[in-house]
């Protein structure tokens, strides 16, 4: 049976761009593929490429023989990425993603990217409620939320027997995923707990926001993240 490790090769027929990786996991493949070919179902992840990421050349030029190292660590990156489930509780991304068109919305399902709309999370049961039907179809790693829901399910809870705050919130919420992550456009906020990471609004915005997601910048920099200490 083939590992991970054991399926990494090189990248294929570079002038075709037919396809750059392809991986076998558990009999299920990982494919970064041109733009133009249309994705099915079936694979563990799926991502239909575009000149505009700004990741494009660096994957096309990859298969330079004097840049063996590089060659070897985007190709980790790159299968980091497809094993990466992203689920964001976001008013403005779920607004894009409702309006977005059906080629965009299976671009980002393809690519294990779940959004949640916030406006039918009216206090904590509805929000982990949620949270728990969108992770039992997928094993989500990054669980991102938005510190205007957070502030909403605060307001709104009326559980006189254990009274939420945002630290124990938080808290509650990593038994859904291991790595919760709070986002804001308006700054650091300042009560997040040990093990909690803080992504400005802005690094969601400028990697999934547009007709050809990138994933593959937005899960490197979820990895990076430092957690805050109190």
């Amino acid at each position: 049976k083939k590992t991970i490790l054991s399926c990494i090769s090189e990248y294929i027929n570079n002038d075709q761009l037919s396809k750059l990786i392809e991986s076998e996991v558990e009999k299920k493949k990982i494919i970064y593929i041109k733009r133009h070919s249309t994705l099915t179902k079936g694979y563990l992840y799926a991502e239909a490429l575009s000149g505009a990421q700004n990741y494009f050349n660096l994957l096309i030029n990859g298969n330079k023989k004097d840049h063996d190292y590089l060659n070897k660590k985007v190709l980790m990156q790159l299968i980091e990425n497809a094993v990466t489930d992203i689920l964001i509780i976001d008013e403005r991304v779920f607004k894009f993603y409702e309006n977005a068109d059906e080629e965009i919305k299976k671009r980002w399902d393809f690519a294990n990217i779940s959004v949640i709309n916030d406006k039918e999370l009216g206090n904590k049961s509805e929000l982990f409620s949620a949270i728990e039907k969108k992770c039992k179809e997928r094993i989500t790693k990054f669980l991102i939320i938005h510190q205007g829901v957070i502030d909403k399910i605060i307001q709104n809870d009326n559980d006189d027997s254990f009274k939420t705050d945002e630290k124990n919130l938080l808290n509650s919420l990593k038994k859904y995923a291991p790595y919760i992550v709070v986002t804001s456009g308006r700054g650091k906020p300042d009560k997040i707990p040990n093990g909690v990471k803080f992504l400005p609004y802005s690094s969601i915005a400028d990697t999934l926001m547009k007709p050809y997601h990138e994933k593959f910048l937005l899960t490197n920099i979820l990895l990076k993240l430092s957690a805050y200490e109190n």
